[in-house]
């Protein structure tokens, strides 16, 4: 389950969009399944039991800016992991575009930044279920 606020409004002349967006995720499993490890190359037939939750909050900002004919945005992004039984995890994760549009209409664009994306629950456990 997820949720995204966004506002758009200006500081002065300064286009800004700030917001927050949440993530919860819950998995539930048990019974007989196929374990695999990689490691030793092996597979088996075991019961297992597995249960965990965590959530996810991260506030955002981004502020536009006109360079002449390039329209360049700078962003901030903070994650923060709460995870049940693991290790939470945070990050600070920033970004900056440049945007033109020439004169047949196409839009070019470059951006750069650091992204970070924590493997869903299913992900990191669906080799057990």
């Amino acid at each position: 389950m997820g949720l995204e606020f966004t506002q758009r409004t200006s500081m002065g002349d300064i286009p800004l969009a700030w917001g927050v967006a949440y993530r919860f995720e819950k998995l539930s499993a048990n019974g007989d399944g196929l374990i695999v490890d990689n490691d030793k190359k092996t597979y088996s037939i075991d019961k297992f039991s597995y249960k965990g939750e965590r959530y996810n909050i991260a506030p955002f900002a981004q502020f536009s800016f006109a360079l002449g004919d390039v329209l360049m945005d700078i962003g901030l992004r903070y994650e923060n992991w709460d995870v049940d039984d693991g290790k939470d995890e945070s990050e600070f994760t920033p970004k900056i575009s440049f945007y033109r549009q020439d004169d047949s209409g196409k839009l070019w664009y470059l951006t750069a930044g650091r992204f970070f994306a924590m493997p869903s629950l299913y992900q990191l456990y669906a080799k057990i279920l």
